[in-house]
This record gives C-alpha cells, structure tokens and sequence, in this order.
C-alpha cells in the first residue's frame, strides 16, 4: 500500500512570503506543490505575483484598435494575450489585419483558371482561402469537377 506523505503545517514567516514571489518560484522554495501555494494564497485572499505585469497608460490604450494587436503588443511592452484582453475589456474592436487584403476583380477573374495551390501562391493567399473565395463565388475548380457514382448506384467490377 502506497504511503501518503506526512503533512506539513504553515509557518507564519512561509505565509508572509505569499504572493511576494510567483507561486512557481515560492513552491520550490518551501519545498511545496505549487497547488499546495496557490490553495494557501487564496484561502487567505492574497493576490498572485505577475512580476511582468504592468498598468495600462492612457497612451498605450490610446493604439489600441488602430495597430495590429502584435504590434502594440512589441510597442508597449505587454503581452499579446493582454493586449487582446484589454482591448476586448475596453469594447474595442481590432485593428484590421493587412494581410487580409480584400479580393479585387481581377483576382475574381483567375479563381479557377488554375488549380487552387498555383493560384494560392501566384496571389500571396493561402490554398484555403482561394478554395473559400471560389465557392463563395460558386467557380468551379480547375479542371472541373470529378464525377462520382449516385447514391445506390455503385458501379461493381464483374469477375
């Protein structure tokens, strides 16, 4: 039969140090579980230690929705995970993407007068979004379309 370790009682001085350091660090420290921290810390309501986490200024919210999250995100120093939350937070909507340039005409025009790889890389588009924009606009692939059997109607090979 399996043995349970003994438990181990707090110290006053292990409690002070609660929230001073990330629980992680503090754990093995005190040569205890980080569950075994983060249980303590909020049985006593004490905030955890984010020792990169800094306060939003007016200035830095001031890009958000007008650059790219990444890009505020490299300009001010927090992560992008905090630029999406503080942005979502603050009902801002996200800047648009370059990269999500809209289709032209002229790009309508080659949507299936290539197969779907060719084009992808002739336009700088993913194969995926050509696929999307020619069955949006009911194109149909390059080469057409490979005929299948109607349901029912198998064709057998007769030995």
């Amino acid at each position: 039969m399996r043995r349970l370790p003994e438990f181990k009682g707090w110290t006053a001085s292990e409690d002070k140090l609660l929230g001073a350091m990330p629980d992680k660090q503090l754990a093995a420290r005190l040569a205890r579980t980080v569950f075994a921290i983060q249980m303590r810390r909020q049985k006593f309501h004490i905030q955890a230690c984010h020792p990169t986490w800094k306060a939003w200024i007016d200035a830095e919210k001031a890009l958000l929705g007008k650059l790219p999250d990444a890009e505020v995100a490299a300009r001010t120093g927090h992560p992008r995970d905090s630029v999406v939350a503080t942005r979502n937070r603050l009902g801002i909507s996200r800047a648009p993407d370059p990269s999500f340039a809209p289709w032209q005409p002229d790009q309508d025009r080659l949507l299936g007068t290539f197969p779907d790889a060719q084009l992808a890389r002739r336009l700088g588009r993913s194969e995926s979004a050509v696929r999307r924009r020619r069955h949006r606009l009911h194109i149909a692939p390059f080469g057409g379309y490979k005929s299948r059997p109607k349901a029912g109607k198998r064709r057998v090979k007769i030995v």
